[in-house]
């Protein structure tokens, strides 16, 4: 369901986000004309559109003569993070649908090398991939291509082991192109679930706003806008936060598969396509301007990891995590001569060490303009276990994130003072 204020008429008798959280990589398949006269094949890194368009040569007119839409992404990330860092990284030509770029180790492994070049700093990571192998038909009753809903899972696993085994944990929105094509009655009843899966790095979005790109695609959604408005949110917020403001200059919106506008499509449908995890741009009544629905993470909406917002918190408090204990490692600790257990002080060291890291980063960040992160973290470290035995040190980090208000519900009723 859409994030929304509720009012129950009861009747009564009157008887920002700092730049080292949104630094963001774009994996887009380039058209053969923009690989070979402006950008190359080669990763390269913007910090402005300006810079974009004059030493790259990523411009409108580039999109249109190229015939793909690789400028509009560019420019709206920066309309969404004016400041932010955007690492493009082009995909092979060779590559035509996800599976195939996220299956193997083939092209995961260039793009793991350049990960690790940064040295973890790139925390978001946007994937667009427009291929003529593209069918209209499985949209109509999938929502998204079958071809990329089945790809979910091994975008995921690629995400996961960044987390697991390079330590630089990423999140991954992806373009959801086409969705739902060929409108019908019953296509969104139909459109997949995204809720149903269990793969927390990954949201799909699958909105556009109206505009003369359309002409050179069709098809596409938002996937700048979105990475860049992610870019620019702090680490705990919500992408469609409110308060935030709305997008800037943007008049229309309609889905990725071009038939419909906002303005055209049902409460029902917008509540249903909430429900089952797709991320859009949407309207508030009581705000003016538009405003990413949610976001959602393609994992059932109980879980601690069915937002955005929990698993940005998650994969922080884990880069902190390694900053802090990679210091450690190989280290010499006391242990009880009598119970060969770590010693207290030893113990209250290692908690505090990563205690006040996470909340100086977290909870009090000494820069003004970093908000609270978290609503409270507790780190513990169990005294009876066997340290001589396994040369490990196990730790438990706790937080406790902050609340996301997306139902507002207000009772009104009159009372009368003198009864």
């Amino acid at each position: 369901m859409l994030p929304h204020i509720e009012i129950e008429n009861i009747t009564t008798q009157l008887g920002q986000a700092p730049a080292e959280d949104g630094v963001a990589m774009l994996l887009i398949r380039l058209s053969y004309p923009y690989e070979d006269n402006a950008v190359g094949s080669d990763p390269f890194v913007l910090y402005s559109l300006q810079e974009a368009e004059e030493n790259w040569l990523i411009t409108k007119e580039s999109d249109t003569a190229y015939g793909c839409v690789f400028h509009k992404h560019v420019a709206d990330f920066f309309r969404a993070c004016p400041n932010g860092e955007l690492h493009i990284f082009p995909i092979p030509q060779a590559v035509t649908n996800h599976i195939q770029l996220f299956g193997t180790t083939t092209y995961t492994q260039p793009i793991d090398n350049y990960l690790s070049s940064q040295n973890g700093r790139i925390k978001l990571v946007g994937v667009s991939i427009a291929h003529s192998s593209e069918s209209s038909a499985e949209v109509q009753v999938t929502g998204i291509t079958e071809e990329l809903y089945n790809a979910i899972p091994n975008i995921n696993s690629w995400a996961n082991r960044q987390f697991v085994n390079n330590l630089s944990p990423v999140f991954v929105l992806v373009e959801g192109r086409r969705f739902l094509e060929g409108y019908a009655a019953t296509s969104m009843n139909s459109a997949k679930n995204l809720r149903e899966i269990v793969c927390p790095y990954v949201s799909v979005v699958v909105t556009r706003e109206q505009s003369s790109y359309e002409a050179i695609d069709n098809n596409y959604a938002d996937i700048g806008l979105a990475l860049g408005t992610l870019a620019n949110t702090p680490v705990g917020w919500n992408m469609g936060r409110v308060a935030s403001g709305a997008i800037s200059t943007l008049k229309n919106v309609r889905l990725s598969g071009g038939a419909n506008l906002y303005e055209e499509i049902s409460t029902t449908w917008l509540n249903q396509m909430a429900e089952k995890g797709y991320i859009f741009l949407t309207r508030h009544i009581g705000a003016n301007g538009w405003y990413w629905s949610d976001d959602p993470t393609c994992t059932e909406a109980t879980a601690s990891n069915a937002y955005i917002s929990l698993v940005r918190v998650t994969n922080k408090a884990a880069s902190i995590v390694v900053k802090t204990y990679t210091q450690r490692l190989k280290s010499s600790f006391k242990v009880n001569k009598t119970t060969g257990r770590l010693e207290v002080q030893v113990i209250n060291m290692l908690q505090n060490e990563l205690q006040e890291a996470i909340e100086k980063e977290m909870l009090r960040n000494p820069d003004p303009n970093v908000p609270q992160a978290l609503s409270g973290v507790n780190v513990r470290i169990d005294a009876s276990q066997n340290v001589l035995a396994t040369n490990m040190i196990v730790v438990n980090l706790e937080i406790v994130p902050l609340m996301v208000a997306r139902v507002i519900r207000t009772r009104i009723q009159m009372v009368n003072p003198a009864n």
